[in-house]
């Protein structure tokens, strides 16, 4: 029985003029195969990776958003915005408390916040805010978790947060940007085959190689199991229902975590 020929020549070319991007080129792949493969791979970059991104915060003698702060050129408002674009790199997968401080007539960015062994800010130069004045101080909290996609305030109404925390939309994926265009090459007398020429840009937090290979791996994950579904127990629901409870658990252990943080603070008050 004749098989479908796979592609011979896979190529990453990083881009010069920005180090967080690169082309991607798979060819020949049999007619039709390309939008399929690229496609598939585009929806998995974008939606699929995980990542660590700044989820609540809390400003020293702050009580809600929609204030502006003594000696500080950005209202609250502008400060969540420019904290939604503080890149991240998570070395676990609990919930990590940081903290910034700064005083005097300054403008703070990503590289002010504590160092944390946890935590890695992936782009430094992110600018937080700007301190007007010598007499000027901040005391920022800021969590952190990893997560994937893209999730907003209003899809976490269970969520607990300290007293006076912010919370803030939170974009946990490590990917900027996926494009890409599929062109005809020629194998031996045939000219329908397809090339696959992708363009992908990440935010530092993940290699567009390493990129590339977690989303091939989560496909080929879901397909070896579409592939074997004959083999699927009976215990399937019951396993599923309890990675239920236990991702329960844990947002309940996190809240709980944030209670006691509050008592703390309460009682050292």
């Amino acid at each position: 029985m004749e098989s479908i020929p796979l592609p011979k020549k896979i190529e990453i070319q990083p881009n010069k003029k920005d180090p967080n991007a690169g082309t991607v080129t798979i060819s020949p792949l049999y007619p039709g195969y390309g939008p399929t493969v690229a496609n598939s791979l585009r929806r998995v970059l974008l939606s699929s990776l995980p990542g660590a991104a700044i989820f609540a915060f809390k400003i020293k003698g702050v009580s809600h958003e929609f204030t502006s702060i003594d000696y500080v050129k950005e209202d609250v408002v502008d400060i969540s915005l420019n904290l939604k674009q503080v890149n991240i790199k998570s070395h676990t997968d609990e919930v990590v408390k940081i903290t910034l401080k700064a005083e005097g007539e300054k403008e703070i960015t990503a590289a002010d916040i504590e160092k944390n062994s946890d935590i890695e800010v992936v782009n430094p130069d992110q600018k937080i805010m700007t301190l007007t004045d010598k007499a000027a101080s901040i005391e920022i909290t800021l969590w952190v978790r990893t997560g994937l996609g893209y999730i907003t305030v209003e899809a976490r109404p269970e969520e607990e947060l300290e007293v006076n925390a912010i919370a803030i939309d939170s974009i946990y994926t490590p990917i900027r940007q996926v494009g890409y265009q599929v062109d005809n090459v020629r194998v031996g007398d045939r000219t329908d085959f397809d090339k696959i020429t992708m363009r992908v840009e990440t935010n530092g937090g993940i290699t567009v190689e390493e990129a590339i290979k977690e989303s091939a791996n989560i496909l080929a994950n879901h397909f070896k199991l579409i592939s074997e579904f004959d083999k699927i127990g009976p215990d399937a629901e019951e396993e599923e229902s309890s990675s239920a409870n236990a991702t329960a658990d844990k947002a309940e252990d996190v809240s709980e975590e944030n209670k006691e943080d509050q008592e703390s603070e309460e009682k050292s008050e």
